[in-house]
């Protein structure tokens, strides 16, 4: 609703490329949709690989704009187009609990860099070192009001519940 495009969740019972191509057929025949967009960055665990195949099953090209680009210009960028980012889950072992609910600002790209210094560290979070939200930006037609949160632990990772957010003009 806040970007006034259409939310799909369907269901993918097994991890399955099958699985994953009969959802992007429906999805093709639902939306008349031709193209995938992923935010992959870089070939973790052969995923480049298994998405392409899974896009070519079903007959859909696969668009990655952010494939082999920089971290750190990618979350500078993310800034300066007035993306509004906070973080909803860390690893434990890396951050802190302050760092839920922090905006992703140059003053955290600075934090995140220090961290990469002394511990494994990818700066955009692609092996799962934390997770995202954004709430605004200059494609969204409405911002995301986080209203209420409930802060969890599952394993090594802290994480907020989002129990209530509202749209924002």
């Amino acid at each position: 609703e806040a970007l006034l495009i259409p939310f799909v969740n369907m269901d993918i019972s097994k991890f399955s490329e099958k699985d994953y191509e009969d959802t992007f057929l429906k999805l093709k025949s639902k939306f008349q949709i031709s193209t995938v967009i992923s935010g992959i960055i870089y070939n973790l665990k052969g995923n480049i690989y298994w998405l392409k195949n899974i896009c070519k099953g079903s007959a859909l090209n696969l668009f990655c704009p952010l494939w082999n680009k920089n971290r750190r210009e990618i979350l500078i960028r993310i800034i300066s187009l007035n993306f509004i980012v906070i973080f909803i889950a860390v690893n434990e072992q890396l951050f802190e609990e302050n760092w839920l609910e922090r905006n992703l600002t140059s003053e955290t790209i600075t934090e995140l860099e220090k961290i990469k210094e002394y511990r494994k560290l990818d700066l955009c979070g692609e092996n799962n070192e934390y997770s995202t939200i954004v709430l605004d930006g200059p494609i969204y037609k409405n911002r995301l009001e986080v209203i209420k949160t409930i802060r969890r632990k599952h394993e090594a990772t802290l994480y907020l519940e989002i129990d209530d957010c509202v749209l924002v003009n």
